[in-house]
């Protein structure tokens, strides 16, 4: 904290909202009051419970409402519409500029085209998920049952591990069992992994320098099993390749999942915001009066001065 001002303040609610929605594209969608309410209507259009209250042909209001989403920018409405559609459009700008390979659905794609998309990149993530969760298994199947068995028996025999006098009682009073098996002094179960962060909470109080000390073990610890067992028997030279190959792909997964959540949430923002400027317009062409005055009423409650 520096305290100084990164920028200018925006005079009013709504320009601070929009400009935040379009520094900050993660995964949120950045909705205001007005927004969620239109993007209730825009959910009750597409349903099949959709009834106009002024008895219009609903299935023509539906028509209307899928070209307009489909719509980067519309041309016909109210000028607060106009407005906001150009805003969904500028929006769409700053997606395209980020992520260059979205540019094609976030230019031209309709609107199920853009669900379509967004559907696609789901199931991707769910997929990757699987794949992370296998080989999650097999690495934790690998390390209980050929790596940290003999480590133990190492252990237990007295066999010099390189340890320090600490990093020794470490192994011995959280790592000297099977997970599972080890009750805090409070009497509280855990993993091991749970229960070494407890310590290292409790030490950081009473013994800053020990949990200094922990921690760097902790977070190298499983490097130096690895170095000592290839030392120790050169024929888990393969096993831990395979550990690392695992390591590899996970984080590869990781990385990927990670962009195609951001390119997922990014197009869905866009999604919601179109489906929310249709909604407006097929409200506009009903006349629906007391949904149009809720707009209004939220939209001068959002335009409030800072």
């Amino acid at each position: 904290v520096k305290n100084v001002r990164l920028r200018e303040p925006k005079p009013a609610l709504k320009e601070a909202h929009r400009a935040a929605t379009l520094e900050d594209l993660t995964v949120d969608i950045p909705l205001s009051t007005s927004d969620y309410y239109l993007w209730q209507w825009s959910k009750l259009i597409e349903s099949a419970q959709f009834k106009p209250r002024n008895g219009a042909d609903p299935k023509a209001a539906q028509e209307l409402y899928q070209l307009a989403a489909s719509e980067p920018r519309l041309d016909q409405g109210s000028d607060e519409l106009l407005e906001r559609s150009a805003f969904t459009a500028q929006m769409a700008g700053q997606i395209k500029a980020a992520h260059p390979k979205l540019a094609p659905l976030v230019t031209s794609a309709g609107y199920k085209q853009l669900l379509g998309a967004i559907d696609r990149l789901e199931k991707q993530v769910e997929e990757n998920d699987q794949l992370w969760e296998e080989l999650e298994d097999e690495w934790n199947t690998l390390v209980k049952t050929e790596v940290y068995p003999v480590w133990k028996k190492a252990f237990e025999a007295g066999h010099d591990l390189g340890l320090s006098e600490l990093e020794g009682r470490l192994e011995a009073q959280l790592f000297g069992k099977h997970e599972g098996e080890l009750e805090h002094d409070f009497g509280w179960w855990g993993t091991i992994t749970d229960i070494s962060i407890m310590t290292l909470s409790v030490k950081t109080i009473r013994a800053p320098k020990e949990a200094e000390a922990l921690s760097e073990y902790l977070a190298t610890r499983n490097e130096r099993i690895r170095r000592w067992l290839i030392a120790y028997d050169p024929a888990k030279a393969v096993l831990v390749g395979r550990l690392e190959q695992i390591e590899k792909a996970q984080a590869q997964l990781n990385d990927e999942s990670d962009l195609l959540q951001k390119q997922h949430g990014l197009l869905r923002r866009l999604a919601i915001y179109r489906a929310i400027g249709a909604a407006w317009l097929v409200l506009e062409r009903l006349d629906d009066q007391k949904a149009l005055s809720d707009v209004k009423a939220l939209l001068a409650c959002e335009d409030a001065k800072l």
